[in-house]
């Protein structure tokens, strides 16, 4: 084990720890932010490139318009958020110009609602998804008393409801419907799990409440989304699609669920680890979150790659959080990095 005194602090030397160098008695990792790059892991098909291809094919049930996939071919990208992005940038544009914006409205409305269907056909099905997998997610995650997520998908729900036996973690929906003023934990040892971007088990109703949808008989969430809620037909899907961090917060702030969960991420002061998440610009607000907190131990898991990539990807990390204390080690050393939680379609 490596001395405390000789950890490399802010490092952007395109070295990585072994998560266990880092993962002893010398830290205290309290919190986890988990991003899509774990869901990849176990499924490569929750990649922007699947995504899209899925999306622009005839077989979707959510496909682009012709004019969307002019757009990605122009810009040259599979990204999803690039795209939604510049397409902001160009609403912008048109307005400052006083020049006709429906065109673009109507290709960003297109595209964000693309993607939100999209990402539940790509979904690992639930038959062929391993219990192991399940198993080392719930027994990973339950080391934390804090998890957050900005994942759509259902790989930590399932975790969690594995085996209908949820008992060591809280969500925060006491009911059906998520209450901001019903949010006080009296069991501090339980596992908080939070989802700061929506998922596909959550929806919201026109004044902002958060329901959680529960499988039916012979039916499952995946079946489930996108399809009529029962008592509430103006219920629609809580995932946060928006391109750029400023609307991706807005998009936050219009539900009660959300704005809890960003509030209760901004105000963590326990050491966190960042796994699966790039912290690109994109997602600015999670970056200005953690910056609010100085003087905290962050580990922050990167792939193996050439050094020269490694110590670009420190540098971008270290000048967007220099009063932190950035631990970087190599994600395939962490059991959600595991090769062995990967599954073959």
């Amino acid at each position: 084990m490596i001395p405390i005194n000789t950890y490399r602090i802010n490092n952007t030397d395109g070295v990585l720890y072994n998560w266990n160098d880092i993962n002893n008695e010398d830290f205290r990792w309290g919190s986890i932010l988990i991003g899509n790059g774990a869901s990849i892991n176990v499924w490569e098909k929750f990649n922007y490139i699947s995504i899209y291809t899925q999306a622009s094919s005839s077989g979707s049930g959510n496909p682009l318009h012709a004019k969307d996939v002019n757009l990605f071919n122009a810009l040259n990208t599979h990204n999803f958020e690039q795209i939604l992005s510049s397409l902001k940038t160009a609403s912008i544009i048109n307005q400052a110009l006083r020049l006709p914006d429906a065109e673009i409205t109507q290709r960003y409305e297109s595209i964000k609602n693309s993607l939100i269907g999209t990402v539940s056909e790509v979904h690992i099905p639930w038959r062929i998804t391993p219990d192991q997998t399940i198993l080392t997610i719930r027994s990973e995650i339950l080391t934390y008393k804090k998890v957050y997520t900005t994942n759509y998908d259902l790989l930590i729900y399932w975790s969690v409801m594995h085996q209908q036996n949820p008992s060591p973690f809280i969500d925060y929906f006491f009911s059906e419907e998520f209450d901001s003023s019903d949010t006080n934990i009296y069991d501090e040892t339980k596992t908080k799990v939070l989802y700061l971007h929506g998922a596909l088990h959550l929806y919201r109703i026109p004044n902002g409440t958060t329901l959680k949808r529960k499988a039916e008989e012979r039916r499952n969430l995946l079946d489930l989304f996108g399809q009529p809620y029962p008592g509430h037909p103006d219920a629609v899907p809580l995932i946060v699609s928006e391109g750029t961090p400023e609307d991706k917060l807005a998009s936050i702030n219009q539900s009660d669920y959300l704005t809890f969960v960003y509030n209760k991420f901004s105000e963590d002061r326990d050491d966190l680890v960042v796994f699966g998440h790039s912290l690109s610009n994109s997602d600015m607000h999670i970056v200005n979150a953690l910056a609010k907190m100085r003087d905290r131990r962050i580990a922050i898991a990167l792939l193996p790659d050439s050094a020269t990539n490694i110590k670009a990807a420190q540098a971008n990390l270290v000048s967007k959080l220099p009063r932190e204390s950035l631990h970087f080690f190599d994600a395939t050393t962490h059991p959600l990095g595991s090769s062995t939680q990967k599954v073959v379609p």
